[in-house]
């Protein structure tokens, strides 16, 4: 969990009015991640090889399932997407 101050929001009423508004913030501002953790945003992007270093494809969309993170990606060369649990059994190395 994480815990956000704002300057000049001190009650709950004012606080209520940021209630469905995206909040934007400098990475430099986030904690620390543990070894084995990510920010969903340094996932997006990455390009995705086979056990054999051939390229898969590029994360496109991390999603959030049942408690289960998903990774959506997109296919080099062709329109289809793969949909991966991020996971030990899945995912050998985040580099």
């Amino acid at each position: 969990n994480l815990l956000i101050k704002f300057e000049n929001i001190s009650t709950r009423n004012q606080a209520e009015t940021l209630v469905g508004k995206d909040i934007f913030t400098l990475k430099s501002f986030l904690p620390e991640v543990s070894e084995n953790e990510y920010f969903i945003n340094d996932l997006i992007s990455l390009d995705v090889y086979d056990e054999k270093n051939k390229l898969i494809g590029t994360v496109s969309n991390v999603l959030s399932i049942n408690n289960q993170t998903i990774i959506e990606i997109k296919e080099v060369g062709k329109k289809t997407e793969i949909l991966l649990h991020f996971n030990k059994a899945n995912i050998l190395d985040v580099d």
